[in-house]
This record gives C-alpha cells, structure tokens and sequence, in this order.
C-alpha cells in the first residue's frame, strides 16, 4: 500500500508518517504544502491519501476537489483542528473514508489502514 500523507505541521508529519511505516507493506509519503502533493499525485499513483483539511497554500478546503479531478476514485482520510465542512461531505466527487478530528489517537487510522489491507 502506498500512501500519502499531506500535513503542513512538519513535526506532526514526520510522526504520523513515521508510525504509520510501522504498519506491513505501507510505505508514507509526506508532503508538507499542496504544490508538492499535487505534483506527486500527477506522477504517482497512491492507495491512500491522508491530508489535513486546511494548509497554509490553500484558501479554502477546495483544493481537495483537484485531487479528485486528478483520481477521481482516490480515497482519502482528511483530518483537521476543523469540523467537516457541509459542502465537503456533499461532495460527490471525493471518496472521504475517515474524517478525524486533532487531537486524535493515530491507532484509529492505522486500524482502518489495516481493514483496507485486508
């Protein structure tokens, strides 16, 4: 399984990543701003996309719906200091499986990671 996680947090990023490595045949990508996730979702293709809903290059969480122009069957997990906006969870054209709120027990997405192994 190959999957990227996009968080702006470097020091969060880097632990989030680093556990969830742990997990058997899961390699994590990091991404710290949008313009780098972009480039890497047009080259790569990714099982798993974990991305915080609000960066500092984006002005809105509208910048999800690229991802989904790019792979439209990309499955994401956003989590965010935010509740899940209304126009995000009518999109159409995101597969959101899991939407965490920070703080949040990192056990909770490895497991679901886990189910999508299986």
């Amino acid at each position: 399984m190959n999957i990227l996680l996009i968080e702006n947090e470097e020091f969060f990023a880097d632990n989030l990543c680093n556990y969830l490595s742990t997990l058997t045949n899961v390699k994590v990508t990091c991404a710290t701003r949008v313009a780098k996730a972009m480039e890497m979702l047009s080259k790569d293709k990714f099982d798993l996309v974990v991305s915080e809903l609000r960066l500092p290059d984006t002005q809105n969480e509208n910048w999800l719906l690229e991802i989904g122009k790019i792979n439209p069957k990309q499955k994401l997990i956003i989590i965010s200091s935010y509740q899940m906006p209304k126009n995000l969870t009518l999109s159409d054209k995101l597969n959101i499986i899991g939407y965490y709120e920070k703080p949040f027990d990192a056990k909770i997405i490895a497991n679901l990671i886990q189910q999508l192994i299986n």
